[in-house]
């Protein structure tokens, strides 16, 4: 939120990214952000699974800085369903995260 909070006035949008998704390359950030244009959020997906990082558009700032707890941005998702566009990004660093030295070793 803190990150968020202190976005310039000048953005037009934002990613939610998690630390623990280190091959999730540029060219996957500017695939997302050609796509924004009248959507509210682009997700990514790997074979119909929901993937990150999500480009939120800034008109939905205040909802997630509205979130209480670690719930993260599913009711932003679920409330907001018809102005998402899912992307199909054929690359499996947008659904598998490194949570273990053992992740590092079985990975691709």
């Amino acid at each position: 939120k803190i990150g968020i909070k202190n976005l310039s006035t000048k953005s037009e949008a934002f990613f939610v990214c998690l630390g623990d998704m280190p091959k999730v390359n540029k060219e996957i950030y500017n695939n997302l952000i050609k796509q924004l244009k009248n959507n509210k959020i682009i997700i990514p997906t790997y074979k119909n699974k929901q993937g990150n990082p999500v480009l939120f558009s800034k008109s939905v700032k205040e909802e997630i800085m509205n979130i209480d707890g670690d719930v993260g941005a599913k009711k932003i998702l679920e409330k907001n369903e018809n102005k998402i566009m899912k992307i199909k990004i054929d690359d499996t660093c947008i659904t598998k995260d490194f949570n273990t030295k053992n992740d590092f070793s079985s990975s691709s």
